[in-house]
């Protein structure tokens, strides 16, 4: 099986699976500016429908906390949009059998990782 992981409320992705057809989002703010997807283009749904079982909505407390954590106890560093496959197991963590979280991206700033330290302690 094969998840993907969206923030849930920035989520054209699974609103394009679940309503079969193009969703443009108003706004698009999030802490993981790396998913930042306003809409859905017709090769991204092909290539998701065709390889992706479900979909996991994660907020972006979740996102922040599993970023946190990776620095913190697994001492890795990504970015906010590369720990969203890690929330996406913690927020599933009663699933049975093997997982693995693709996190690629360390497109972040230190004042960045500063920020999601304040917001997850404040």
């Amino acid at each position: 099986r094969l998840s993907d992981a969206e923030t849930s409320h920035v989520n054209a992705l699974s609103k394009r699976r679940r309503d079969c057809g193009p969703i443009a989002l108003d706004r698009v703010e999030k802490v993981a500016d790396g998913l930042a997807a306003k809409l859905t283009e017709p090769i991204n749904l092909s290539i998701v429908s065709s390889l992706v079982d479900g979909i996991i909505l994660v907020s972006d407390r979740q996102i922040m906390d599993a970023t946190l954590f990776l620095l913190e106890y697994a001492k890795v560093l990504v970015e906010p949009s590369a720990a969203a496959s890690f929330a996406g197991l913690l927020a599933n963590s009663g699933r049975k059998g093997k997982s693995v979280a693709v996190m690629s991206g360390g497109n972040v700033s230190l004042q960045q990782i500063e920020d999601v330290r304040q917001a997850c302690r404040g």
